[in-house]
């Protein structure tokens, strides 16, 4: 993991970052301490980027991808840091170009497999619940009983999958979709296919499932978080017409249908009377946070989340116990101010 700090007021901006890196090979981890993490975006302008988690995209280092972006820029400039960061995204589009298919198959494999995998083993698992059941019918009924389940077990996925939180990521069709992933997708339901065959050799997927299981992997390429292997980038300094710092972030996904997945945070910048100054924990955010605030994070959202189940649990009893929705009501109100305040 990354620690990257960043420390901003109205005279300028410090962006420190840990010299870490894991290199994983032969099932075996190693961790160096000699990796650069904080480059200079331009070598004439106030403007600098920082990188965390994976530090390459699609097999292209980034440290790579940012000096050849440093040589496009030149003496080029913008009025923002995020125009920077868009001008950046724009470029890094274009190394798709350079990405062999091979990769991309792999890393759509990789973005799917969690998945594909899943339905598969819920598919199986199930099936093995119900032995003695199917043990017992003839080959029609047994038949209509696979479908059943395997139906049954990709609608819950995708049901799953559905209630993500979703983005704009990719603006694509099913069509085309499948029609760019066409020999990857076969591949995908051959192998559920043929893992399910060695248990249940009879049972065949048929046309609504292989419709079912595109249908997943198609409700993945917008979910909201970046699930696969991902890159951070911190984009900092001063644009042209801003006198003072700011920081503009951004993570970055694999590519589907040669698209870039981006999430995007909102810039921090400084504004007088309002934000003075700010420290910023990106990547491994939870230590610095622990060390600013005295509280770590994730001790701090379990505290609240107790409390408040605690009070909630105590209005469903009285609701009980009184029998009056209104006076009910009233308690809860007053229960989840009581709530906040002892949380405070």
């Amino acid at each position: 993991m990354t620690a990257i700090v960043g420390v901003l007021n109205s005279h300028g901006i410090a962006i420190a970052a840990d010299s870490a890196v894991t290199v994983t090979g032969n099932k075996v981890k190693k961790v160096y301490n000699r990796s650069n993490k904080v480059f200079t975006l331009s070598k004439i302008h106030p403007v600098g980027i920082a990188i965390y988690s994976s530090a390459d995209f699609m097999g292209i280092p980034l440290e790579t991808i940012i000096k050849l972006y440093r040589k496009k820029l030149k003496d080029s400039s913008f009025n923002t840091v995020e125009e920077y960061k868009t001008d950046f995204l724009q470029f890094l589009k274009t190394q798709i170009a350079y990405v062999s298919p091979e990769l991309k198959w792999d890393r759509f494999y990789t973005f799917c497999s969690e998945s594909y995998i899943a339905i598969k083993d819920k598919i199986i698992g199930n099936l093995e619940g119900r032995a003695a059941e199917l043990a017992a019918l003839a080959d029609a009924a047994l038949d209509a009983a696979y479908d059943v389940q395997v139906s049954a077990e990709i609608n819950a996925y995708s049901a799953i999958v559905n209630g993500l939180s979703k983005a704009d990521y990719i603006n694509t069709t099913l069509a085309d979709f499948t029609a760019f992933y066409n020999d990857q997708l076969t591949t995908i339901v051959n192998f559920i296919q043929e893992e399910v065959q060695k248990k249940y050799p009879t049972l065949t997927l048929k046309q609504e499932h292989i419709s079912g299981i595109q249908n997943v992997m198609f409700s993945l390429i917008n979910v909201e978080f970046l699930f696969e292997n991902h890159s951070g980038l911190v984009f900092f300094g001063f644009g042209e017409e801003e006198i003072y710092p700011s920081t503009a972030q951004v993570l970055v996904g694999t590519t589907i249908t040669d698209i870039l997945r981006a999430r995007h945070y909102e810039a921090i910048k400084i504004i007088p009377g309002v934000h003075n100054s700010n420290i910023l924990p990106f990547a491994q955010g939870d230590v610095t946070t622990t060390v600013l605030t005295g509280v770590d994070p994730n001790y701090k959202s379990e505290m609240k989340e107790s409390i408040r189940s605690s009070f909630t649990s105590v209005g469903q009893e009285l609701r009980i116990l009184l029998n009056n929705p209104q006076l009910a009501d009233t308690l809860d109100a007053s229960l989840a101010t009581v709530s906040d305040e002892l949380i405070k």
